[in-house]
């Protein structure tokens, strides 16, 4: 669980549309389907029953991830997406990744103030992730932290949590953590630490 704790850290406001990045991975557009479109939620919606990330296949050509955005309690602000189209590589056991990101700038509860989720943050995040020897877990990790920064209600329950339990761990990591900065300031951080997520 400690790339959730990790990637709680994405915000900043960088909202697009079309492909934000392509990579090239080990293993073929059905191993990588089948992979990414396994991953389930069982541990987190133990602890975060209002968690909720929707994962669509279409065939070994793509995988959409959904999550619900929640900008004020009890508003639906539409929805966030993360799809991802798989292209073979011709005579190799290898895929390209083409990922389109759709990320609402919800306002971050947790951390630093005056902060909002951002779309380049978590595509940096999540081409490392994609590459990562533990594809599954590292995507995994991320989807959560996207459903949790997503929602403001599911913010507030971590901010309430008590000390004990993985609720506590969340909410102790995110208050530490650099969630961003101002919706105003430049997105031209280095990703490669968690640290260097947020701008000051």
């Amino acid at each position: 669980m400690r790339l959730i704790v990790a990637a709680l850290a994405l915000a900043l406001a960088s909202c697009g549309s079309g492909e934000d990045f392509a990579v090239e991975i080990a293993g073929t557009p059905a191993e990588t389907a089948s992979a990414l479109a396994g991953i389930t939620f069982a541990e987190e919606k133990a602890e975060l029953p209002e968690l909720k990330v929707s994962t669509e296949r279409s065939g070994d050509e793509r995988v959409t991830y959904t999550v619900p955005v929640v900008d004020v309690p009890g508003h639906s602000a539409g929805k966030a997406t993360v799809a991802l189209r798989f292209e073979p590589v011709a005579g190799k056991s290898r895929t390209v990744v083409h990922a389109d990101l759709d990320v609402p700038p919800t306002k971050v509860m947790m951390g630093k103030g005056n902060q909002v989720l951002s779309e380049a943050k978590i595509a940096a995040a999540l081409q490392r992730a994609l590459a990562d020897d533990d594809k599954r877990g590292a995507v995994r990790a991320l989807l959560t932290s996207v459903a949790i920064g997503s929602n403001v209600e599911l913010q507030a329950g971590l901010n309430s949590a008590p000390q004990m339990g993985m609720k506590g761990r969340w909410r102790d990591t995110a208050e530490g953590s650099d969630w961003g900065n101002s919706p105003s300031a430049p997105d031209e951080a280095d990703y490669e630490e968690p640290s260097d997520w947020g701008e000051g």
